[in-house]
Formats: C-alpha cells, structure tokens, sequence
C-alpha cells in the first residue's frame, strides 16, 4: 500500500490545504491551466494520481517547539494529520464553477452528494479557472483531518529523523524547506498500519 507524506502549506499564499474539515488535499494536474496561468511540472503534481483506495495519506509540517530551550534549534518536523483514502479525481473549474469531475483514468463521473460537497470544500474548487487533483479522504467517523497532538518526527538543528521518523522513513535528514516526494511500494505496509491504528488507540482522532 503506497503512503505519500506532503507538507501541510498553512496560509501559503491564498489557502490552507488540506482544508482540516474537508478531508481533501489538492494538486495542479501536471502541465494544465493553473490559476496563476502557469502550467505545472513538479513532482507533487504527479503524485495524486498514484494514491488508491484505502491508501493511508499522511501530513508532515515544519513547527515550532515550545519546549525547546535557549540551546536547542526550535523547528521541528512534525506528523500533523492524515486520512485514508477513497479516491482521486480530476477537477475542472472555470468562471469560478466546477464544470466537470473525472476519475484517475480520465472517465466523466457524477460523484455521490457527499463526495462532491468535500471536492467543493478544496481550496482549488474556489479559484476562478483551474484543472487539479483532488484527494478526497474517507471520514470513518472522524471530524478533523488533523491529529489532536502533533507527532514529532525530527530532533536536532539539521531536522535529524528521532526514533520513530526512522522506523518510518529511514535514516534520511531533512533540511529546512524540503518538500519530501514519498513513500511507495508494499515493503512499509505494516508500517503505516501500525501508525494509524496507534494514533487511532491513543485518542488522537477527533470524532
């Protein structure tokens, strides 16, 4: 099962995404009208496509810990949310309207009440003219898309992975700005499981 860890961009230029109620996350396609004019090439922009049906989708951010002291570099990496999920689309909109919905293969379709209410809860549904990848997460009973408590995964100056980013991700140091490109393959499928059902044991969901 693939796991792909993005950055949580929080109020980067003009939205917040994922949207923390929305259980949405959102991506430019690939070489297609952006709202800025701009086509995209960038490897997040291909990574969307590749999620499927009942993967786990994970958010990392970069934040600031209070406990640090006066010798200690306070950013972190942090585990800060996550969802499982049901299925990817590609999106259309122009004049401020969504004027068509696909799936991953490219095939029109007229998505559940439900389901269209999140696409339209992404920030990318609200720009005057845009093609993108929308995520759309299962809720399983669950209201924020966020975790309780944010998970540290990095220690140290050189944003140097603790105990649980190796179990995770390896031995890997992440600098400052970094844009991870993400897990695939089967090989860390235990992994993740066992994340989310820890996460899920302690009390961290909000339902």
């Amino acid at each position: 099962m693939p796991l792909y860890r993005f950055e949580i961009r929080a109020f980067k230029g003009d939205h917040l995404d994922p949207p923390p109620l929305g259980f949405t996350y959102g991506e430019p396609r690939v070489g297609e009208i952006h709202h800025d004019n701009r086509s995209r090439s960038n490897t997040r922009a291909k990574q969307p496509p590749k999620l499927r049906k009942d993967d786990l989708f994970f958010f990392v951010s970069s934040l600031f810990d209070p406990n640090a002291n006066a010798n200690q570099y306070p950013l972190k990496k942090y585990l800060v949310g996550g969802m499982r999920i049901n299925e990817v689309f590609g999106v259309s909109v122009r004049r401020g309207e969504l004027t068509g919905v696909t799936d991953a293969n490219g095939t029109i379709v007229n998505p559940e009440t439900e389901i269209m209410s999140q696409i339209r809860s992404s920030p990318h549904s609200r720009r005057d003219e845009e093609d993108f990848w929308c995520a759309v997460g299962q809720k399983e009973g669950r209201t924020n898309i966020l975790f309780k408590r944010a998970v540290p995964l990095t220690e140290g100056s050189d944003f140097r992975p603790n105990r649980l980013g190796i179990q995770l991700y390896g031995n890997v140091i992440y600098q400052r700005g970094f844009k991870p490109k993400g897990w695939t393959g089967q090989t860390n499928k235990g992994r993740y499981d066992w994340l989310w059902e820890c996460l899920r044991d302690s009390g961290q969901f909000y339902t």
